[in-house]
């Protein structure tokens, strides 16, 4: 499942590169956790693997023991530890655990009585263990995944990221020890992706029952998840539409439009797509305050293009503006610096001969991008076309390699 997953967001985020937040994991260490009272601890051996990379690809090939290093133990282990009255550890239990790697982290009760691990190493929020509930001895009392407590819908519109829902704030244990309060995450509505709000979810730890949430505070989770889930179908709606319908440049002077129409534009024309990727330089209006910078990026875009790169370049202010300073550059480079790349410039019809001339020089292949014409979408990046499948097959041998 997980493999599918990745795979399916990679293959987004080469379709539409701002879709999710990417993942950055440390290898799996040793870790203890301690009690509120500091009397009993819970020490997590991982199991090993080569490196975090290597999981990564044995995850897509659906390889067991996914990065395991040889040699190195092949499930993750905890301890659980009280501390006498001398200082010493005395080993209450010792047992591998449910998670694949390891937990992300842990509760321990002061009587030892429980442990509760949350999430798995690399994959935060997936899987039946997204909380496990260990009683004594080590007994599993349950495994739950997110919707055991949480609606589908509502884990749907938590924030994702490449490999991890991020559904989870600080969670606490009751001072008898019997209950756990889950800290969940309440979907954050808006831009800004970043997690604020929390709902409060407990759960009887004898028996891993939930106790069902009521009151505001979950009633208005509830019903901030919905809008969530009502804007993110309208995004969705309108991203699809994005895809399918010819491309025109935007018809705004907003730089972060025109840096979007060039990296579509570009996947739209070039045909190795799924494997190059271009820069991209907005040139702005020349009337603007902070104009004299975005010259300066289009000269260093010339003087540091090597061979096989792609830079795409759109102007926001008069056409010949556009056309001065791609001289300027032009001029600034020796000639045949840039044989080998690829230089995408927004222009029309009028302006074309003559800026085909002023990059002639560099050695650069020029290729206009017209915003008053449409661009078609390649038929593989039509969401559900049979060219996207075999496109993600293609990518899936890819990562098999």
């Amino acid at each position: 499942m997980m493999r599918t997953l990745w795979l399916g967001w990679i293959f987004a985020l080469l379709c539409l590169p701002s879709l999710a937040r990417a993942d950055s994991w440390a290898p799996a260490t040793r870790q203890t956790y301690f009690s509120a009272d500091q009397n009993v601890r819970f020490t997590v051996e991982p199991r090993q693997i080569e490196s975090p990379l290597a999981f990564f690809k044995d995850k897509m090939k659906d390889k067991n023991l996914a990065g395991q290093q040889r040699g190195g133990p092949v499930k993750a282990e905890g301890r659980l530890e009280r501390r006498g009255p001398d200082g010493s550890w005395t080993t209450l239990w010792r047992k591998p655990l449910v998670n694949d790697v390891a937990p992300v982290s842990a509760l321990v009760a002061n009587d030892g009585a429980h442990v509760i691990t949350f999430d798995n190493w690399h994959s935060l929020g997936w899987g039946d263990d997204a909380v496990v509930i260990y009683g004594a001895d080590a007994t599993l009392v349950r495994a739950m995944p997110l919707t055991a407590f949480l609606p589908e819908d509502y884990v749907a519109v938590l924030p994702h990221s490449v490999s991890s829902i991020h559904w989870r704030g600080d969670s606490s244990l009751s001072v008898a020890g019997d209950r756990l309060t889950l800290s969940a995450a309440i979907p954050p509505e808006g831009d800004n992706p970043e997690v604020r709000d929390f709902v409060r979810i407990e759960i009887d730890l004898a028996t891993g029952r939930v106790i069902p949430p009521a009151g505001p505070a979950w009633e208005a989770a509830l019903a901030q998840a919905q809008r969530v889930a009502t804007a993110q179908r309208a995004y969705e709606a309108a991203r699809i539409k994005a895809l399918i319908d010819p491309l025109y440049g935007p018809k705004t002077q907003e730089e972060r439009e025109w840096h979007d129409y060039l990296r579509e534009a570009f996947m739209r024309t070039t045909a190795g797509w799924m494997n190059d990727s271009t820069s991209t330089t907005v040139l702005r209006n020349p009337a603007a305050e902070d104009y004299r910078a975005s010259e300066t990026w289009v000269l260093d875009a010339f003087k540091e293009g090597r061979k096989g790169d792609a830079i795409s370049i759109a102007s926001v202010g008069p056409p010949d503006n556009l056309v001065r300073v791609l001289g300027d550059a032009a001029r600034a480079v020796k000639p045949g610096a840039l044989k080998g790349a690829r230089l995408y410039i927004v222009t029309t019809d009028q302006d074309r001969d003559r800026i085909a001339a002023i990059l002639a020089p560099t050695g650069a292949k020029f290729i206009q991008l017209d915003p008053t014409r449409p661009i078609p979408q390649r038929k593989e990046r039509i969401p559900g076309s049979e060219e996207e499948k075999k496109a993600r097959a293609e990518m899936m041998r890819r990562w098999e390699k």
